[in-house]
């Protein structure tokens, strides 16, 4: 078969295997999905686009001109957040002063009326992680009450983008039975997942999903002759 016929057999497969995840998963139906290398490379896939996107709405191009001097960005997290994240926000220049961190429940979900005091404090760009089912209690997040206090947020003029971290559960959206758990995961911005710990598959098996593709494009985008 051609390299073009190869190629375009590949791509029409990864555009089914795409649609397959956000169909199961009942997530915005034009979201954009990036198979990457295991669940830490979801997770800072998707904050790379939480960056950009926080940062274009408050006046600042971070692609072309990079983090220095631009707007600060608070990135609001729960207690016994997964060390995953912490190490994406790193990777991607959020220092640990840059990290409000809010109260969690007794099974680890971010607690409702402690996020809503963080963000009346908080000004200007800001993104909040949440998780859909913590790996240690098996809690989740209240991601209803997340997706309100973040339009509020954003209401009062500061961009705001919430992103889930899934890495161990968001596949299990799939089954009926987790539709009281996962209630408000569609209202939300962007996804991460692994597919190993739930289907088994190669550990650099990640799911990044993201409901804004220009967004996740114009973060990690870049465009290159191809050169045999």
């Amino acid at each position: 078969m051609p390299r073009s016929d190869r190629k375009s057999a590949l791509d029409a497969e990864r555009r089914a295997a795409e649609r397959v995840v956000v169909d199961l998963l009942g997530l915005p139906p034009l979201s954009s999905v990036d198979f990457v290398t295991g669940g830490q490379m979801a997770t800072v896939s998707c904050l790379a686009a939480a960056r950009h996107e926080v940062l274009l709405q408050a006046g600042w191009d971070v692609e072309a001109d990079g983090l220095i001097g631009a707007p600060a960005v608070t990135v609001v997290v729960k207690a016994g957040a997964p060390a995953h994240l912490r190490r994406a926000l790193r990777i991607l220049g959020f220092g640990d002063r840059s990290v409000v961190t809010v109260d969690s429940d007794t099974r680890n979900g971010i607690s409702p009326d402690a996020l809503r005091r963080a963000l009346a404090r908080i000004h200007g760009p800001t993104i909040v992680a949440v998780e859909c089912g913590d790996a240690g209690a098996g809690g989740f997040d209240n991601l209803n009450a997340v997706a309100d206090l973040a339009e509020l947020h954003e209401a009062g003029g500061d961009p705001t983008w919430v992103h889930v971290d899934g890495t161990v559960t968001l596949l299990a959206a799939a089954s009926p039975d987790m539709t009281g758990a996962i209630a408000g995961l569609n209202r939300l911005d962007s996804w991460s997942a692994d597919g190993h710990p739930m289907l088994n598959v190669a550990a650099d098996g990640g799911i990044a999903i993201c409901r804004h593709p220009v967004a996740y494009r114009a973060a990690l985008g870049v465009v290159e002759a191809y050169r045999e």
